[in-house]
């Protein structure tokens, strides 16, 4: 069956010669750059990492990570001393590479929770809860005197996958990890092969020949909609697991999956998901969008990206009220194509009022309930 894989290409993390995350030269390091004692290593237990027996990871290659994971790992066409690894064990995949003098890792592993996997153990600075190409995910960062660290976690729940993107360097002025890393992250497939979504693990399929066969697993209490998205001749099927009623009857979700349907079947195409069930996926000029104006404002819309029919962020735009990091941040998308990043937080907020204003008439989407 010809697959879709499962593409992400990396982020920066400072790395090592060992086959470990935040470990540099088989170094303990200390998070606050005055106690000899704490260790941040990769595990907490440099001297087993050492050793050769206790090390869980081993070398391995594109093809063997597909085969065992059932998801890709590629090496970006820039990236020095790229070396690539595997934990059977826990079900883990590893890339190790320099990119302009960053030391980076990026790991996955089939996991059905969300989890920290980065290895890494340091004091940090500042995290924050945000969305990362609209999957929940953390970022974390760390400045000491002669070392910094920046940290992405997300998970994709209903893939079983979760991520980490990590850098590390003496300074990492001028880096971008969400540029770095957003940079790719649109570009994610999930195998054919492997359920995708509720509904394909509840059906244990994964292939359908129309928007019928969909609707007809759904189960009792769940719900789909139709919708013309931007990027897509015809309607988009969504189909969703939870519904709630908006107060006037309709029923809404806060989560759902996307179904196109081309070449003769029916495929899911991505997931949207609101901040919360207090924000109902809206429906209007041909996106599907999650709007929160109460406290921090955000917006997310979602389209077809019409090259390789898959969802796209139109718009993905939040604001960031960490210390040093104030300001409107996203990315937007005004061709159908590859995103791109804001150049400043008075261009994302510009564009964030555009958005509301043009929007703001938009209805809450609302789902046929199977009986």
């Amino acid at each position: 069956m010809k697959k879709r894989l499962l593409v992400l290409v990396m982020t920066m993390l400072f790395a090592a010669s060992t086959l470990v995350g935040c470990t540099s030269e088989s170094k303990e390091k200390t998070a606050s750059g005055n106690s000899s004692t704490q260790e941040n290593s990769a595990t907490g237990d440099a001297q087993a990492e050492e050793s050769q027996e206790a090390n869980p990871w081993k070398e391995s290659s594109e093809e063997e990570i597909l085969e065992k994971l059932n998801a890709g790992i590629y090496v970006p066409d820039d990236a020095k001393n790229a070396k690539i690894s595997i934990n059977e064990k826990e079900k883990m995949a590893q890339l190790k590479f320099e990119l302009n003098g960053v030391d980076c890792t990026y790991r996955f592993k089939v996991s059905d929770k969300f989890e920290d996997i980065s290895g890494c153990n340091y004091d940090w600075n500042k995290e924050e809860d945000f969305k990362f190409g609209g999957y929940p995910a953390i970022s974390k960062s760390y400045k000491g005197d002669k070392e910094s660290v920046d940290l992405i976690l997300w998970s994709i729940e209903e893939a079983g996958y979760v991520f980490s993107f990590s850098a590390s360097a003496p300074d990492l002025a001028g880096f971008d990890i969400n540029e770095v890393a957003g940079s790719y992250i649109w570009d994610i497939g999930i195998s054919d092969d492997e359920p995708n979504d509720f509904l394909q693990i509840q059906s244990e399929r994964t292939e359908f020949k129309n928007y019928d066969e969909v609707i007809s697993c759904l189960k009792k209490g769940q719900g789909y909609a139709y919708a013309e998205l931007e990027g897509y001749d015809g309607k988009v099927l969504i189909v969703s697991e939870k519904l709630s009623d908006d107060g006037s009857g309709n029923m809404v979700s806060n989560d759902a999956s996307i179904y196109c349907e081309w070449n003769g079947k029916a495929e899911q195409v991505g997931f949207v998901n609101s901040i919360s069930t207090n924000n109902p996926l809206l429906y209007g000029n041909g996106m599907i969008c999650a709007i929160s104006t109460e406290g921090n404002d955000y917006f997310e819309a979602n389209t077809i990206n019409s090259s390789n029919h898959q969802l796209l962020h139109k718009a993905y735009i939040y604001y960031s009220d960490y210390p040093g990091d104030e300001g409107y941040q996203g990315v937007h998308s005004d061709n159908g194509e590859q995103p791109k990043d804001f150049s400043s937080s008075d261009e994302a907020k510009q564009y964030l009022d555009k958005l509301l204003k043009e929007n703001k008439d938009n209805k809450p989407l609302v789902f046929t309930v199977v009986k």
